[in-house]
């Protein structure tokens, strides 16, 4: 922004983006206190990074992921969902395990939890280390 009044809507339009993230990212919508996406320098990092990759789809054409999958061949692979994620909706991760099984792919497992799109909720939490606790040593 070329100036101090621009800066300020900029700003503005930053922490109402990162703040609708935070209260969506979860099953509880943290309100009370938002954290990390409530401080001013996050609010502006996380929405311009986000709004260059939306507006730039991702960097990806349409139907990249799925349709090249079958580059990861064998590599067996986890999912853990929340079920209410608002983000990026359940139905999205049950597509990707059809595919990844379509090509092939091993799906270890594929874990649905009482959760939002945060991976620091409870359930998302146990699974993902119950996961994490079972893979082989390095």
């Amino acid at each position: 922004p070329a100036n101090e009044e621009e800066r300020t809507v900029q700003l503005r339009a930053a922490l109402a983006w990162s703040g609708w993230e935070g209260a969506i990212s979860n099953l509880i919508p943290q309100t009370a206190d938002l954290g990390k996406f409530g401080d001013a320098f996050g609010a502006l990092c996380l929405a311009q990074i986000e709004a260059h990759y939306f507006a730039n789809d991702l960097f990806l054409t349409p139907g990249a992921i799925l349709r090249d999958l079958h580059r990861i061949g064998r590599i067996p692979v986890h999912v853990v969902h929340g079920r209410f994620d608002q983000v990026c909706p359940l139905t999205q991760a049950t597509q990707l395990v059809a595919a990844l099984e379509a090509v092939g792919t091993p799906v270890v497992s594929f874990v649905k939890t009482l959760a939002g799109h945060s991976a620091m909720e409870g359930q998302t939490v146990l699974a993902l280390t119950a996961i994490m606790d079972g893979l082989a040593r390095i």
